[in-house]
């Protein structure tokens, strides 16, 4: 078997909290970790080993609209001094965004290219999806008196094999 040697991971880290005020806290984390010293070619120098990215995202989620009424970014460590610090805020920009069908896409418009921080959109992308499965699931069933909360299931269609235009759970699921 050959030997394979780590030299970089990423790890990403999405958590989901539910408010007192109702809303949805999702809580996003992105962490590059270089495993040896290695050329950067834009400090023109060898680099130590650590982490190369850590930024965390913060979205509030209004519910059942699901719709962004804040974000923020904390960028922890990021390569290149403060210069990466310029645009974190472009990250405001996504309040009142919906987090539905064609999220990624609205992202991309917003902070796509040089209008946002790679680094920073890719984790708000992955976190599009985990708000919409935490708003699924929100319902504990152990909770007693529990109502079950309105939700707008078109947010899944076509989203995967299960939610396909006539698939099977697309019938089944209540608007």
């Amino acid at each position: 078997m050959d030997k394979k040697t780590l030299v970089h991971s990423r790890d990403v880290s999405i958590n989901i909290f539910s408010m007192d005020d109702g809303t949805l806290l999702a809580e996003g984390s992105l962490r590059d970790n270089r495993k040896f010293p290695s050329y950067s070619y834009a400090a023109k120098r060898f680099i130590d080993p650590g982490d190369i990215h850590h930024i965390v995202v913060r979205l509030y989620v209004s519910v059942p609209e699901n719709v962004i009424t804040r974000a923020e970014a904390d960028m922890i460590a990021v390569p290149g001094g403060g210069i990466c610090l310029e645009i974190k805020d472009s990250i405001k920009n996504l309040a009142g965004v919906c987090v539905k069908r064609g999220f990624t896409k609205k992202v991309l418009d917003i902070m796509g290219d040089v209008r946002g921080c790679l680094h920073i959109r890719s984790l708000v992308i992955a976190m599009g999806s985990a708000i919409v499965q935490a708003q699924y699931h929100r319902v504990e069933k152990d909770s007693p008196g529990t109502d079950i909360p309105e939700m707008d299931t078109s947010i899944f269609k076509n989203s995967c094999w299960l939610w396909r235009e006539g698939g099977p759970y697309i019938g089944k699921a209540k608007s």
